[in-house]
């Protein structure tokens, strides 16, 4: 192995700071630094942006996709009894008494709105 003498790197060293080159290998340094951030940055940036163009990809292919041929299409008619009559639905009190509470309209002439009225009745079964 070849080793420098001392007198010659530090005579290199000074030339360096002498000619200007110094300036310019420290800002190359600085540069590097920058794009090293920049690229850290773009690791996060570039699966987002990905990402994005990925679902919008998947949302016109969802569009422009056929309805699959075995499922039943759902009838755009409400559902009839066998008597042909149209099905009422279900309704269920909340307790054997009835409804717990009504809305109902003030008869007042001086105001117009609604009330909630509860019943004071209470079911101790």
């Amino acid at each position: 192995m070849n080793k420098m003498p001392v007198e010659e790197t530090l005579s290199r060293i000074a030339q360096v700071f002498h000619s200007g080159d110094a300036l310019a290998i420290i800002w190359n340094i600085i540069r590097w630094v920058a794009f090293f951030f920049k690229l850290a940055s773009l690791a996060c940036a570039i699966p987002l942006i990905g990402l994005v163009v990925f679902d919008f990809f998947l949302w016109i292919w969802r569009i422009n996709r056929p309805p699959p041929r075995d499922t039943p299409q759902p009838s755009r008619n409400p559902s009839r009894s066998p008597s042909g009559r149209f099905k009422q639905p279900l309704h269920h009190p909340a307790n054997g008494s009835g409804s717990s509470s009504a809305t109902t309209s003030t008869t007042d002439n001086s105001t117009s709105q609604r009330r909630t009225i509860f019943s004071t009745e209470t079911d101790n079964s």
